[in-house]
C-alpha cells in the first residue's frame, strides 16, 4: 500500500503516525510537509526545521521515504458548527479540511491508497472531526478516488468510516501516550518549542511540563485529562449548554505541582517558575539531539 502521511515536524500526532508506519510496516511511506499560510512566519519556520530534523532522524533509524513540501492555504469557506449537534459553543472548520484536502490531492497526485493523519483522542470532544471528514474524506465529489483516511493512533489497518466513529471515540489514544512511545530522538524532536522555554505563559511549554513532570503515565494522563475535557469515553459527560473545548494545560500542570488554581497564575513567582522548567526542559532535549 502507499500511504501519505502529513507532517508537521512539531506535533506529537503526525510523528507518532510517521514513526508508526516507518517502523511497523513495509508500504511506501510519503511523508507531506505543508507550509501552512494561516501561521506566523516564525512558526511557520520553526516547523520547516523541525520537520527536516525529523525527517533525517527517521531516515536514519527507520527506513527511507519520500518526502514533499506543500504551501497550504484556506480553500473553504464553511460555516461554523456547533460542537457537536445541539451544542451552543461553535467552531470552525475551513482551515484543517484545507489541510486535508491537500493531503487528498498530494495522495492522488503520488497515486496512494490511503492518508494516514496524526490525531489524538482530545479530538473526540467534538465532533468536527466527522464533519470535516464528511466534506473531504468521506465525499465522492472532494475524494473521487476513494482515498482512504487511517488514524495509527487507532489502528493501522483498518479505515477511518463514520459508522466507526463511536468505536473509535472510546478506543483511540491520547497524546501524551503516543508521546512517550516515540523514541527518545524523535520525541526530543517534538519537544523544541518555537519559544526555547522564554515565552511566558507558553502552552505548548506547559504541555510538555504537565508529561515531564507528572508521576503518572502517559495513559493514565490521557485518561485524566480526556475525562476533564469530556472527550474519548467521557463523552457523555459534556454539558450542551456551556462546553467549551478547553483543553487547558496550565491549570493541569499547576494542578500537578499542588498549586491553587486559578489563584496560582496572578503569582510572578509561580509563572517565573512556570518559565525557568520550560528553559530547563528545552536544554535538556536540544542538548540530548547534540
Amino acid at each position: 500500500m502507499k500511504v501519505v502521511i502529513p507532517y508537521s515536524g512539531s506535533g506529537t500526532n503526525g510523528a507518532y503516525a510517521l514513526w508508526k508506519f516507518l517502523s511497523e510496516t513495509d508500504h511506501e511511506v510519503f511523508a507531506l510537509h505543508m507550509n501552512v499560510a494561516w501561521r506566523p512566519d516564525d512558526e511557520r519556520l520553526h516547523e520547516r526545521t523541525q520537520f527536516d530534523k525529523g525527517v533525517a532522524w527517521l531516515k536514519a533509524n527507520t527506513r527511507d521515504f519520500d518526502v514533499a513540501y506543500k504551501n497550504c492555504s484556506n480553500r473553504f469557506d464553511f460555516p461554523d458548527i456547533p460542537l457537536r449537534p445541539n451544542f451552543k459553543t461553535m467552531v470552525g472548520i475551513s482551515k484543517m479540511s484545507s489541510v486535508w484536502q491537500m493531503a487528498i490531492d498530494h495522495a492522488v497526485e503520488v497515486g496512494a491508497d490511503a492518508v494516514a493523519t496524526g490525531t489524538s483522542a482530545e479530538s473526540t470532544a467534538t465532533d468536527r472531526t466527522v464533519v470535516m471528514q464528511k466534506k473531504t474524506f468521506w465525499s465522492s465529489e472532494r475524494n473521487p478516488t476513494d482515498i482512504k483516511v487511517f488514524w495509527p493512533c487507532w489502528s493501522m489497518t483498518e479505515a477511518v468510516t463514520e459508522d466507526l466513529w463511536p468505536r473509535v471515540c472510546s478506543e483511540i489514544t491520547g497524546r501524551w501516550l503516543q508521546r512517550e512511545l516515540l523514541p527518545e530522538g524523535l520525541r526530543n524532536i517534538v519537544m523544541e518549542c518555537k519559544c526555547k522555554g522564554e515565552t511566558v505563559g507558553c502552552s505548548r511549554c506547559f504541555d510538555f511540563l504537565v508529561h515531564e513532570l507528572a508521576e503518572e503515565s502517559g495513559a493514565a494522563l490521557d485518561e485524566r485529562f480526556l475525562k476533564a475535557i469530556h472527550a474519548g469515553k467521557h463523552r457523555d459527560l459534556a454539558d450542551p449548554e456551556t462546553e467549551m473545548f478547553l483543553n487547558n494545560f496550565k491549570w493541569a500542570l499547576a494542578e500537578e505541582l499542588g498549586h491553587d488554581v486559578p489563584a496560582c497564575f496572578a503569582d510572578d513567582s509561580f509563572t517565573q517558575d512556570m518559565n525557568n522548567r520550560a528553559q530547563a526542559l528545552y536544554r535538556r532535549v536540544t542538548q540530548a539531539g547534540d
